[in-house]
C-alpha cells in the first residue's frame, strides 16, 4: 500500500497533465471560435508556383452590413446630397492655369503668367569651357541673359558677364540657392522654378521662397507647368524618336531653360554648351572641368556627361541631340564652342 504522500503526489501530476492536454486541444477550438465570429473583408486563396513561390488571390466578399452602406451611399449620391468630382474637375480646380494651357504662372498666383518677350537672349551654361574666354561684353549686350540654378556672376564676370535677367531654378537647387541668394540674386531678378509641382504647394519649400521674397521683395517667383513639360516631352521625342518616360530621365535646368527661350525671346544664343562630338573626340574630350566656379574635380564635363548617360537621371548627351536640331533648323545659335 502506497502511502498518503504519494498518493497526493501523483494526484497532483495527473491534474497538471490534463490541465496541460486541455490547453493543447482546447485552446485552438477556443480561438477557431472566436475567429468564426469575425467576418474578413477578403478571402484569400494561396496557388502555388513552382517550389517556393506563391500567389494570393484575393476574392472579395461582400457582407450585408457593407451591401447596405454601399446602397446608401448610391442613393445619396443619387438624391444629390453626395457630390463626387471627376478627376478632370480636381485638377482644373486646384490648378486653373495647368487647364488653361498656361506654361509659366506665378508660384503664388497662377492666374499671373510670365508674359515678358525679348528680342535677343543668352543663356550662360555652368561649363568650365567658359573660364578665360572673355566674353562678358558680349553676353551683357543682350536684352535679356538667362543663368541656370545659383550660377554666380561675381568674380567671373570677365567670362560669363554680370547682367542677369532670368535664372532657371530647379527644385533641387533651391537650398544652394538660399544659401547663396546675397551673392547671387540680383534686386529684380525673376526666378522661373521647375521640378513637380507638389514641392511648390507642400513641405518647406514655399515656407522657404516666401522668406526669400521677404528678404528680396522685388524678385518675381515663376513655376513652369504641366503644360511645359507636355510641350517639352513632344519636343524631346520629336527629334529623338523616344520618350522620356522610356529613358527613365527628368530634363535639365539647361533644357528647361533653352525651350522657354523659344517661347519668349526671337533670337537666342547659347553660351557654354559643348556639343556630343566634343565628347567623343579624344582630342578635345579631357579639356573642360565640370563647371567655371567650382574648382578642377576629378572627372571632367564629358566624362559626366558619359556617366549620366548609363547611370544617372538626367541624359545630358540625349538632349544634345535636341538641340543640335535645333541648331540645324536656325531656331538657336550656339557661342563658345560654335557647333556649326
Amino acid at each position: 500500500m502506497l502511502p498518503r504522500r504519494s498518493i497526493n503526489c501523483w494526484t497532483l501530476l495527473l491534474v497538471v497533465a490534463f490541465w496541460y492536454a486541455a490547453s493543447i486541444f482546447i485552446s485552438p477550438l477556443q480561438e477557431k471560435q472566436q475567429r468564426a465570429h469575425i467576418t474578413p473583408r477578403y478571402h484569400t486563396e494561396k496557388r502555388f508556383v513552382g517550389k517556393f513561390s506563391h500567389i494570393l488571390a484575393e476574392t472579395p466578399i461582400r457582407t450585408p452590413q457593407t451591401r447596405a452602406g454601399f446602397q446608401k451611399r448610391q442613393e445619396k449620391i443619387k438624391d444629390g446630397v453626395i457630390h463626387i468630382k471627376s478627376r478632370e474637375a480636381v485638377l482644373k480646380e486646384f490648378s486653373p492655369s495647368d487647364a488653361l494651357g498656361q506654361k509659366y504662372v506665378n508660384l503664388w498666383r497662377t492666374e499671373d503668367t510670365f508674359n515678358q518677350t525679348y528680342k535677343t537672349c543668352a543663356l550662360v551654361h555652368s561649363s568650365g569651357i567658359l573660364s578665360f574666354s572673355n566674353l562678358q561684353d558680349e553676353i551683357d549686350n543682350h536684352e535679356a541673359v538667362f543663368r541656370l540654378d545659383a550660377d554666380p556672376t561675381q568674380g567671373y564676370e570677365h567670362d560669363v558677364g554680370k547682367k542677369t535677367s532670368v535664372r532657371i531654378v530647379s527644385h533641387h537647387s533651391i537650398p544652394e540657392l538660399i544659401s547663396k541668394k546675397d551673392s547671387v540674386l540680383k534686386p529684380n531678378d525673376q526666378l522661373v522654378f521647375h521640378g513637380p509641382e507638389h514641392v511648390y504647394r507642400l513641405g518647406s519649400a514655399p515656407k522657404v521662397m516666401k522668406q526669400l521674397l521677404a528678404s528680396h521683395p522685388n524678385i518675381q517667383m515663376f513655376r513652369m507647368t504641366s503644360a511645359f513639360e507636355v510641350q517639352a516631352n513632344n519636343i524631346f521625342k520629336h527629334h529623338t524618336n523616344i520618350t522620356r518616360r522610356r529613358l527613365e530621365m527628368e530634363f535639365s535646368g539647361s533644357f528647361h531653360a533653352v525651350l522657354m527661350m523659344l517661347d519668349v525671346c526671337e533670337n537666342t544664343k547659347l553660351y557654354g554648351f559643348i556639343p556630343n562630338s566634343f565628347c567623343n573626340n579624344s582630342d578635345t574630350e579631357w579639356v573642360t572641368s565640370y563647371k567655371y566656379h567650382q574648382d578642377e574635380l576629378d572627372l571632367t564635363e564629358c566624362e559626366i556627361y558619359k556617366a549620366l548617360e548609363v547611370t544617372g537621371v538626367q541624359k545630358i548627351m540625349a538632349e544634345r541631340q535636341v538641340i543640335q536640331a535645333l541648331v540645324e533648323e536656325g531656331k538657336v545659335v550656339t557661342k563658345q564652342p560654335d557647333w556649326s
